[in-house]
């Protein structure tokens, strides 16, 4: 599909005969209709078990009622757009043909034009001067090179945005002092951007896969995040958190976020924590100055980039996250203080098999107040100890007051 890429500077609409009209390609149909079968059936299906079976529970009923209804509303009007649904190119506007009417967007409303890039190839997406964007799906209107040529009359809006970034790094006095020198800093910025992901893809590689020294390998995916956000303030006009594909500037939101999806993982797998009510309270606090820190950014003048709300709505999962594992590990990893040991023994023990096999023993209850008897542990421990083995349980105070457990042999 690499034929659909507009390229500026290439005029081609005086070749184009319109309108160009465009369908649901025969492929595309045949599967929109099996898909709509399946799920029609289905709603009928349940339908028809909810008259046979309809009981005095109104509330579940009535919301399996509603998945009947909506599969096969979904399925009708699945098949309707299938053998409905028109695009059609006249050389002052574009209309859209779907099952419930017609958009119209008039030629000179269309800003330019984009690719995005999905799991079926790039996509045509129009950007309207308003700000909104379509995407046009070109595997199920089988758009051909008429298409193609129409696309290419549009502005390339991701080259516009490419030569208005270089633009405004040749014309920064702080980059040096002529353009020669600011094109060089820009070069050192890419280098050293594919240097600090590359160090957050082989930091949290050491977190998860070899763990030693814990502590060290616990601190240094938390350093890295906040290492990319020093990077984006110090040099805004050279580093960026919101870039896409293509982009003049090195983007090194891959160091922001996967750290702390390595950190989750660690946390998932190695803390027992017992006031996790706290945990969850806390955690989110302590990400928010790097939520504040990513979010905030700043953004040289004149340089176009991506909604700030996108950025702000990401650094909020990932600050979540962050704060979260790394209180609950930096709480147990940091921990010097003696625990409380409790005698009990083991009750039960299985294996939860997939890509990697997980290994939990169940003990007796062994304390009033809490109720955890179910941990996680290793293949070695697993297979060293049976039922009914005297086993005891570690309740450690937290580096930060938030109690954790760990099962341990009986000293």
């Amino acid at each position: 599909m690499s034929e659909f890429r507009p390229v500026l500077g290439k005029p081609m609409e005086t070749d184009i005969r319109y309108p160009l009209t465009y369908r649901i390609t025969t492929g595309s149909r045949v599967a929109a209709v099996l898909l709509c079968l399946f799920f029609g059936g289905s709603g009928i299906g349940l339908g028809v078990f909810l008259s046979t079976h309809w009981n005095a529970n109104l509330l579940a009923d009535g919301f399996l009622a509603l998945i009947a209804a909506l599969l096969v509303l979904g399925a009708a009007w699945g098949l309707l757009y299938a053998f409905t649904a028109t695009l059609t190119i006249q050389a002052d506007r574009l209309e859209l043909h779907k099952v419930f009417g017609t958009r119209v967007i008039a030629r000179n409303d269309i800003l330019g034009g984009r690719y995005n890039r999905g799991r079926g190839g790039l996509y045509p997406v129009i950007v309207l001067r308003s700000g909104k964007s379509y995407v046009l799906q070109p595997n199920d209107f089988g758009f051909d090179e008429r298409f193609s040529a129409w696309f290419r009359t549009l502005p390339d809006l991701e080259a516009l945005e490419r030569a208005a970034t270089l633009a405004a790094i040749e014309n920064d006095p702080s980059l040096g002092a002529d353009s020669r020198q600011r094109l060089a800093a820009l070069a050192t910025a890419k280098q050293f951007g594919v240097a600090i992901n590359a160090m957050a893809m082989a930091a949290s590689a050491w977190l998860l896969v070899f763990p030693r020294p814990y502590a060290w390998a616990i601190v240094a995916a938390i350093v890295l995040p906040w290492l990319a956000t020093l990077c984006v303030w110090l040099r805004p006009n050279l580093f960026q958190f919101d870039g896409k594909t293509g982009d003049i500037k090195p983007n090194v939101f891959l160091a922001l976020a996967v750290p702390p999806v390595a950190l989750a993982v660690r946390a998932l797998f190695d803390v027992t924590m017992v006031d996790l009510a706290n945990l969850f309270l806390w955690g989110p606090i302590v990400g928010l100055p790097l939520l504040l820190a990513a979010a905030l950014v700043p953004r040289p003048a004149g340089v176009v980039a991506a909604s700030r709300m996108t950025l702000v709505v990401l650094a909020s999962v990932v600050a979540i996250i962050y704060g979260t594992s790394s209180l609950a590990l930096v709480d147990t990893a940091f921990d010097q203080a003696p625990p409380g040991v409790y005698p009990t023994h083991i009750v039960d023990k299985h294996r939860v098999r997939g890509k990697q096999t997980s290994y939990y023993v169940y003990v007796a209850a062994w304390n009033s107040g809490i109720e955890a008897n179910k941990f996680r542990v290793s293949s070695s421990y697993y297979y060293n100890t049976n039922k009914g083995d005297a086993v005891c349980v570690d309740l450690h105070p937290g580096t930060f007051g938030l109690r954790w457990l760990q099962l341990d042999r009986c000293r």
